[in-house]
């Protein structure tokens, strides 16, 4: 009996040393599981509010280009009425006030030189809706591209895009030589 009891008493500690390192692992476990969840909590609302951005200024842009046209199609145009239909398109600033209104409502999530862009590309409108001639709409235009390059090169895709070419490149290769 003696035995029997020793040997009960060697299992309750054997399951109760078992328990508690399975409570401490656990525990270790879903410390170490909050602090990655702490540390990227910050970076999933920068990438959140960023690609909220995006998806707002698409249709934006797309607004902006058809202003810049609208204006340089007129100002091709020389019948008589064509000074003023340039002059009412380029008073249409209504998409470069979303767009100006869209910039101040997520500057703080967007890189330097994307807010550096933007600026550059709203003020180039804006001085286009005052004065409006062909070169600054080709400046325009120039600066909308530049933007959309620089949106291209925040997002990643370029680099995705060279990282794909290489890949079909390796396998174009590859079959070449087959």
């Amino acid at each position: 009996m003696n035995s029997s009891i020793i040997l009960v008493l060697i299992g309750g500690l054997i399951s109760l040393v078992s328990t508690t390192t399975g409570i401490f692992i656990k525990y270790w476990f879903d410390k170490k599981k909050l602090e990655s969840q702490i540390k990227l909590h910050p970076m999933q609302v920068l990438y959140n509010k960023q690609t909220e951005f995006f998806d707002k200024l698409a249709p934006l842009l797309l607004e902006i280009n058809s202003y810049i046209t609208t204006i340089d199609v007129w100002l091709g145009v020389t019948t008589e009425d064509a000074k003023k239909r340039v002059q009412k398109a380029a008073s249409n600033t209504s998409s470069l006030a979303k767009f100006d209104n869209l910039l101040q409502q997520y500057y703080m999530y967007l890189p330097e030189k994307l807010i550096k862009d933007a600026d550059e590309l709203h003020s180039q409108c804006m001085e286009l809706s005052i004065i409006p001639n062909t070169n600054l709409t080709y400046n325009c235009v120039n600066k909308l591209f530049s933007f959309q390059n620089s949106i291209r090169e925040n997002v990643g895709i370029d680099k995705l895009s060279t990282d794909l070419l290489r890949a079909f490149g390796s396998q174009l290769d590859k079959a070449q030589k087959s």
